[in-house]
């Protein structure tokens, strides 16, 4: 299925498969809040909609890789106000892609840097690394 998750008015609730995981890897920062804001949405309406008792019905668990120079505050917020715990995983950041060139590679460690965020042990050896988050339902 191909689907624009920023879209104004998605309408999935049909289409869309009961889900119980959702794997997201290298997209956070290409996608922002919106598609999470959109996704959770329909997945709450097809949770009040649906036939299964709450007992029955499992919210989907998230699991998705975030490039280090992205804020994830917006995101965070978005699960929040949809009753969803978040926590970055305690697994060292996961190796990604090269730096196309060296002046992503200075804008990027310039970002982390203005951040707060050390780049000593990964980006400055050339890659992007991304953190693991992990994202379920309080109830």
């Amino acid at each position: 299925m191909n689907v624009d998750l920023e879209a104004e008015k998605l309408n999935l609730l049909e289409s869309l498969p009961k889900i119980d995981i959702v794997i997201a890897t290298d997209c956070v920062g290409y996608i922002g809040y919106k598609a999470f804001l959109n996704l959770l949405k329909v997945i709450k309406n097809r949770q009040s909609n649906s036939n299964e008792s709450e007992t029955e019905y499992t919210a989907p668990i998230f699991a998705f890789s975030v490039l280090r120079m992205f804020d994830m505050k917006d995101i965070e917020e978005v699960f929040e106000m949809y009753d969803y715990s978040i926590v970055k995983s305690d697994i060292k950041p996961i190796r990604q892609r090269s730096f196309s060139d060296p002046k992503e590679k200075t804008q990027t460690i310039s970002l982390l840097h203005d951040m707060k965020i050390n780049t000593k042990k990964y980006e400055d050896d050339g890659n992007c690394y991304a953190d693991f988050y992990i994202a379920r339902s309080k109830k």
